[in-house]
């Protein structure tokens, strides 16, 4: 009897969510005047952040109702439990989201038949996500490691794609405000990119101080390593980009791959295994700073897929139909008649690719899960750090790429 009241329980848990999603939907529904392409893509991503935070509250706090459905049954602790859902609940969004890249592959067109799978069926794609989350449930927790190591290699992907769109952001953030002070000549936006710059530089400063305090000294050769490489390389590109020979430099652009930059060596140094001989690690090494860590990776994560959402859509499109200037409109414009705003398959498969790097994120690259009577995957500890420091030298090399190949290729058109 107690295990039927369980599983409605959870049943009846999952019916509320549907609704909950639902309830979503119907509000969403308000806003659904304009172009036809920008509802989808608000859709996809109002999906994929309630993903996130479900993932993340199951993760902390779902201990007592997960401990007695399917494969989780077999988990020996709560940390079992909470990454085995997280690992659980990222696949059914990574498999959605292959699906779905499939099934538009090629699409060129909104008149292409194969375009309803990507802009129509959304209270479908919700009642099939969740359908999918609760099938997964029953996955074996060998299973959801072996998703595990593929999403360790997807979210080396959706780093370096994180690099292009942070170095694009960058730029594109600078350009405006330059442009705004170019039209007005006002001292204001000036202010506005010296300070953003002063602020992105300081925080930057202040946290490899931190990370030398707190993490480094005598006995901690990787941190000590780290950092010092981090600030010689930022202080390289930041002198690159101030050149007079190099035209597309700019200090906000150099303070914001610097300040990401910085974050990659944070995350990098924490992670590093307690070999027993760096003092000051062991002290100040605690649960807050693991959970800090991955509150921000939540964060930057969530604010890179919303990026690659509103931004990536615009740099893939070719021509476009347009709306006259002035002209209203109370139902949803389709945009996409002669060619998409977008690469749907690309589209996608960034979204899969994301919630792989979430998953990662959550469950702190910790690629094992404890059972009752076996110890389930393997990983060397080493690799979360490895594969953060390197995702770092790649921006800064890719940053200095876009500084420096103007000046190499001068024959070439790089705008």
């Amino acid at each position: 009897v107690k295990r039927k009241g369980n599983m409605g329980l959870i049943f009846s848990a999952a019916c509320c969510a549907c609704q909950a999603c639902q309830c979503c939907m119907s509000l969403y529904n308000c806003f659904q005047c304009g172009m036809a392409s920008t509802r989808a893509r608000v859709q996809y991503f109002t999906m994929w952040v309630l993903c996130s935070f479900v993932a993340w509250i199951l993760r902390d706090y779902g201990y007592e109702g997960l401990k007695r459905v399917g494969g989780m049954k077999e988990c020996a602790d709560e940390v079992c439990t909470g990454n085995g859902m997280v690992l659980r609940i990222t696949f059914s969004m990574s498999v959605v989201s292959a699906v779905l890249a499939i099934l538009v592959f090629g699409v060129q067109s909104g008149s292409d038949t194969r375009a309803i799978f990507q802009n129509d069926f959304f209270s479908l794609k919700w009642l099939v996500l969740a359908g999918t989350i609760v099938g997964s449930m029953w996955l074996s927790n060998e299973d959801a490691i072996n998703f595990a190591y593929v999403s360790a290699f997807g979210s080396g992907l959706f780093i370096l794609f994180g690099i292009v769109l942070v170095l694009e952001f960058a730029h594109s953030w600078n350009d405006s405000w330059v442009e705004k002070y170019d039209e007005t000549s006002s001292k204001f936006w000036a202010f506005l990119i010296l300070g953003s710059a002063f602020i992105l530089f300081a925080g930057s400063i202040a946290v490899w101080g931190i990370l030398l305090a707190y993490f480094g000294g005598e006995g901690c050769t990787y941190t000590n390593a780290f950092v010092s490489v981090t600030i010689v390389l930022s202080v390289i590109v930041t002198l690159i980009s101030s050149l007079k020979q190099v035209t597309n430099g700019a200090i906000l652009p150099s303070a914001v791959m610097v300040a990401y930059a910085t974050y990659l060596c944070a995350c990098a140094v924490i992670d590093i295994p307690d070999d027993g001989t760096c003092a000051t690690r062991q002290s100040n090494v605690s649960g807050t700073t693991h959970r800090g860590v991955y509150s921000a990776g939540v964060i930057i994560t969530i604010f890179t897929i919303g990026y690659a959402t509103i931004r990536r859509a615009s740099s893939l499109k070719t021509e476009k139909s347009t709306v006259p200037s002035g002209a209203a409109t109370t139902e949803v414009e389709n945009d996409e008649e002669t060619d998409t705003e977008y690469n749907y398959s690309f589209f996608q498969a960034v979204y899969a690719l994301g919630a792989m790097y979430l998953g990662m994120v959550l469950i702190n690259w910790n690629l094992t899960l404890e059972e009752k009577e076996s110890h389930i995957g393997s990983l060397s500890s080493w690799t979360p750090v490895w594969i953060k420091m390197a995702s770092q030298w790649v921006c800064f090399l890719l940053y200095s790429w876009t500084l420096l190949a103007p000046l190499i290729f001068p024959d070439r058109d790089f705008s």
